[in-house]
């Protein structure tokens, strides 16, 4: 069974994809799946050189940004949608670029294998979103142009949805997988913190505002890879 990760990334998120796949290695240094990048022409090449010096096995996946445009959805974060329009994948699994891993990703690898159709875990204190996707796993079942042309065709007929919204409303049948695969740092009081394998910074790490919603062992996670003396600035950012 073939597995492959995917992300999307601007140039504005290449610090938390940086960070994002240090964590994976660190925890799962035996880590090799192909890793899609949802990007389109505005990512800039230096950038690019920079995530292929982290990791090889990153694959950028430029969209169309005009169809997107066309479609009314010219935000990054609806790139998401080309997960349906991958071929040649068992199993494609996307994650925000803004989560780190804490933990070996085998046990959800295993899991990803009975997955056919759509999973993700669900949001704890947000009642008009039962699902996040912000950890989606893809199955075979939807991995088709049918699909794909159908969450298109949903955009542009529900041009105020955004792609969380669209994948809760389209998909009847979204399985449970558990939440520590997606945790928000607004949530890690619903379990316990050895139990976390992806923490998900809603609030952004990179933004000193946003820094004082995260606690204390949350920014040490997110600092530990930080790159001496970028801070954020110049090619990374």
């Amino acid at each position: 069974m073939k597995l492959a990760i995917s992300a999307t990334c601007s140039d504005g998120y290449v610090i938390f994809l940086d960070h994002l796949i240090k964590s994976i290695l660190r925890h799962n240094p035996e880590f090799n799946k192909d890793f899609l990048i949802f990007c389109d022409g505005r990512l800039r090449k230096e950038n690019r050189k920079y995530l292929r010096g982290l990791y090889k096995g990153f694959i950028f996946k430029d969209v169309d940004y005009n169809l997107y445009q066309e479609y009314g959805k010219s935000d990054m974060r609806f790139y998401s949608l080309e997960c349906f329009n991958q071929r040649g994948y068992d199993r494609i699994i996307f994650w925000g670029a803004d989560m780190l891993c804490l933990k070996p990703l085998n046990e959800l690898f295993k899991a990803m294998e009975g997955i056919e159709g759509i999973a993700m875990p669900k949001e704890k204190r947000r009642a008009d979103l039962v699902f996040n996707s912000g950890s989606m796993i893809v199955g075979t079942k939807y991995l088709n142009d049918d699909t794909y042309m159908a969450l298109m065709q949903r955009i542009l007929d529900y041009h105020h949805l955004h792609d969380q919204r669209l994948y809760n409303i389209f998909f009847t049948n979204i399985q449970e997988i558990d939440q520590k695969y997606n945790v928000l740092v607004s949530e890690c009081d619903f379990l316990s913190q050895s139990e976390i394998v992806m923490l998900h910074f809603i609030y952004k790490p990179t933004q000193e505002h946003a820094r004082t919603h995260c606690a204390d062992w949350q920014l040490a996670e997110w600092d530990q890879y930080d790159n001496p003396g970028d801070k954020y600035d110049g090619i990374i950012g």
